[in-house]
């Protein structure tokens, strides 16, 4: 036998031997049956007795599965080498959370109301019921009514701020604080029962950070008990920051029992943030923290709140009066604005809050309504932040809201539609699945499951579902924790409660191609996951319910060399991508995302943020097109507040390269770099910002080796009376500005103007040119220049979107 022919017999029996000992095991999943569902799948492959070379395949025929039951999967299935769930070739099987309703079903009620008797039930607490006519998302009856051609008039809007304690208030820790009082002549105004005459030595809590003004407010206020001479206020330096709220000893006061009124008046400009004030008989106290201290036997002590004033002027909020009992769970309402009737349990309140950034809505029950005070008592965990004068609001689930064809309200006895013209199927989703696929493996566990090719649509959701203040949930569709290698592909997600795909602690995952279309919350969740790819996913209408998403976020520690590429993400609540304290090395390339922060404020379309002050990400934002990104809120119906950027470098996100992106229409902006160290801006296109043309804060005087250099900025605004880049304190140590190509297509040359020359008075643009970047089409907001434009004399380099842009 020669040497080819033994090699040849080798590899047929090593073939041989491979082939026995992996088993492609293939099951079959279709509407007709035997197994028709994944649950009943999964109780058949379990009894298969599958080993770890065993690759297993569920094909999905076409048809409409109805789920009762979310698949779960775990080390029992986790025997096999892998798990491939998919559709058989040329078909889209559709997970459905809803089960259909003929419209014949429902009985007339009362004018042209229907109802149906509920006879569902849902297994999960706080699941939210949702109803779809002809596979469409009806509208929850809701107070007011929302007309798209009037958005200002589709709300009520907070009267007053109001305490929910009133005059039984005790107070037992000082909490929040008062801000903006930096203005020459500020005063805040208290009044006080003195509970016996003597000497009370006056402590402060605040915090400051006047870092351009020596010894901080020290010499640069009093204090005035009613009448009386005014004290100055010689010990107020500095806290370290605004946030770093600490007491002090001012002065001592000689004050009368009684009541008296007591001012804290500002005399040269700088600030504080006022958390509180207490006068004190007891030499001894020294107060700590925010918990109101016990004086000594025989010795008296008096806290004050500092929102609980009982007057103010202050410049920069002219409004604070109707402020000074601000709260998280109460307000007052414009008199006539709400019924006693309506604080029912099935009844919620969804308010966009400014009191923390305007950053998330909250979605609360009403405690009571209190026509004889205009105010509303709220109750849940949504209560997080301070609720204020102009934030708007409204109202859902109660019958007297039913009013407008397409809406419906559901009591937990009988669901109530208005039909619209035409309308034949009602589907309901009676919040029994959120998940229908969810695998929890073990760390150590070698089991890789795909899901390809399948659809999910009308899935549920439940107010535990995690997204309380600024947190942004993390359930999801699919929802994949511990798993090597996971797989979603080619599937599609319609009006679904969740995020499409949610990953918790994963390696080399793929999520790619996928379709997503209305989402209560965001798109695709990522969490202390790494070396995973996110790419070409289509994202479109997130945050219906929650507001605080993003379309695509990566967030924790260990969420680090990701791939974020060439995805698709419009209509978005709030981000379109974010990193959450992300790890290091993660790329955001060729993405392209357009309407972003369209129901909430200081945000931006690519958003990081980062808590460490001195973390250096490594991670690289570049060929990005980042289009109007508005941030929308309102102060009143009058007053819309927009605040928002293109690329947004928050807190003290550092690291970072920025290069070969192009922002388009963004309102404070193109970018925003906040307070990070070691960041590079280079090569970009920030084009048609509405406010400033980009932010260099430098906050908590943090920032320091940051690189803006060889971008083009193209302004639509007259520059007059306005300002070019916002600049924080001691921007010229810690940042470096120069290379740059300015054009305004309103002003043209802006050298000449103040906006530029006060920028370039700090230092900055020396060597920048001020001509006409000669786009050669600016309509197609594709970034491509003329061959001879001037840009390429700073050493602009062209941009390639080719990926990115048909």
């Amino acid at each position: 036998m020669n040497k080819r022919m033994t090699f040849a017999l080798i590899a047929i029996a090593f073939a041989t031997s491979f082939q026995a000992f992996a088993r492609q095991v293939n099951l079959t999943v279709s509407p007709e049956g035997p197994l028709r569902d994944l649950v009943q799948a999964q109780q058949h492959w379990r009894n298969l007795k599958l080993t770890e070379a065993d690759e297993l395949v569920v094909t999905v025929r076409n048809g409409t599965y109805v789920i009762e039951d979310e698949l779960v999967l775990n080390e029992e299935d986790a025997t096999a080498k892998s798990l491939t769930i998919q559709a058989e070739k040329g078909a889209k099987p559709v997970f459905i959370g809803a089960f259909d309703v003929p419209l014949a079903n429902f009985k007339p009620w009362k004018d042209n109301i229907l109802r149906l008797p509920v006879t569902w039930k849902t297994n999960r607490k706080q699941a939210v019921v949702q109803v779809f006519g002809d596979g469409k998302p009806l509208t929850r009856a809701r107070m007011p009514s929302l007309n798209p051609d009037d958005i200002p008039g589709s709300y009520f809007y907070v009267n007053a701020g109001a305490e929910e304690l009133g005059t039984d208030y005790q107070m037992t820790n000082f909490s929040g604080s008062i801000g903006f009082i930096h203005s020459v002549n500020d005063k805040l105004t208290y009044k006080i029962t003195v509970p016996e005459s003597g000497s009370y030595t006056l402590w402060m809590r605040y915090a400051a950070d006047n870092r351009d003004i020596p010894n901080g407010m020290s010499n640069r206020c009093e204090i005035q008990l009613d009448d009386d001479k005014p004290q100055l206020l010689t010990q107020v330096p500095d806290t370290g920051s605004w946030g770093s709220f600490k007491w002090n000893k001012m002065v001592d006061i000689d004050a009368e029992k009684g009541t008296h009124l007591l001012t804290w008046r500002n005399l040269k400009g700088g600030g504080l943030n006022l958390q509180g004030l207490i006068l004190t008989t007891d030499k001894t106290l020294v107060p700590e923290g925010t918990k109101v201290p016990q004086p000594k036997p025989g010795t008296h002590l008096i806290p004050i709140d500092s929102r609980r004033f009982e007057d103010a002027r202050v410049l920069a909020k002219p409004n604070y009066n109707a402020m000074r009992f601000a709260s998280k769970t109460a307000f007052e309402y414009k008199p006539g604005d709400l019924k006693p009737e309506w604080a029912t349990p099935e009844t919620e309140l969804k308010i966009y809050q400014s009191g923390s950034c305007r950053a998330f809505m909250e979605i609360v029950g009403i405690k009571a309504i209190m026509p004889d005070k205009n105010l509303v008592l709220l109750q849940g965990k949504e209560c997080q932040a301070t609720l204020n004068p102009g934030d708007r609001y409204f109202l859902e689930n109660h019958l007297d809201f039913l009013d407008a064809p397409g809406e419906w309200y559901c009591d937990g006895e009988f669901l109530y539609l208005i039909p619209t013209k035409d309308l034949k199927t009602i589907s309901i989703d009676p919040g029994l699945v959120g998940t229908p696929i969810l695998l929890k493996c073990k760390k150590s566990m070698p089991f890789k499951l795909t899901i390809d090719g399948l659809a999910f649509t009308m899935m549920s959701h439940s107010r535990q579902d995690g997204c309380v203040g600024y947190s942004m949930g993390h359930k999801g569709v699919v929802e994949i924790e511990n798993a090597m290698a996971p797989t979603v592909t080619n599937c599609t997600f319609k009006d679904i409660g969740r995020y499409a795909v949610s990953l918790k602690e994963c390696t080399n995952a793929s999520i790619t191609r996928n379709t997503l279309e209305r989402s209560c919350m965001g798109g695709i969740f990522l969490q202390n996951t790494s070396s995973s790819l996110v790419a070409e996913n289509d994202i479109s209408d997130l945050g219906s319910e929650y507001k605080h998403i993003g379309g695509i976020v990566l967030t924790g520690d260990s969420t680090s060399s990701n791939r974020i590429l060439k995805n698709k993400i419009t209509n978005s609540s709030r981000y379109g991508i974010t990193l959450k304290n992300a790890g290091f090395k993660n790329e955001i390339a060729y993405n392209d995302i357009q309407n972003t922060s369209l129901e909430t404020d200081d945000t931006g379309g690519i958003e990081v943020t980062q808590g460490n002050r001195t973390k250096r990400s490594g991670s690289h934002i570049h060929h990005n097109r980042v289009r109007d990104s508005n941030g929308v809120s309102y102060n009143g119906p009058d007053n819309i507040v927009s605040m928002s950027w293109g690329i947004y470098l928050d807190s003290f996100a550092g690291g970072y390269t920025v290069e070969n992106n192009l922002t388009w229409r963004n309102s404070r902006g193109g970018f925003m770099v906040q307070g990070g160290k070691d960041n590079v801006i280079r090569n970009n296109i920030f084009a048609d910002s509405s406010s400033f043309q980009g932010h260099f804060n430098n906050f908590s005087n943090n920032s320091e080796n940051i690189v803006f250099e060889k971008n083009i900025i193209i302004i639509n605004i007259p520059l007059e009376g306005r300002t070019l880049f916002y600049a924080g304190k001691n921007l010229p140590n810690a940042l470096k500005s120069d290379n740059n190509l300015f054009w305004s297509t309103v002003d043209g040359d802006i050298k000449s103007l103040n906006a530029f020359k006060n920028w370039n008075a700090l230092g900055f643009d020396k060597n920048s040119i001020f001509q006409d970047p000669m786009l050669e089409d600016p309509t197609a907001e594709n970034g491509k220049l003329k061959p001879d434009s001037p840009a390429f004399k700073i050493g602009f380099k062209p941009i390639d979107f080719t990926p990115l842009i048909p």
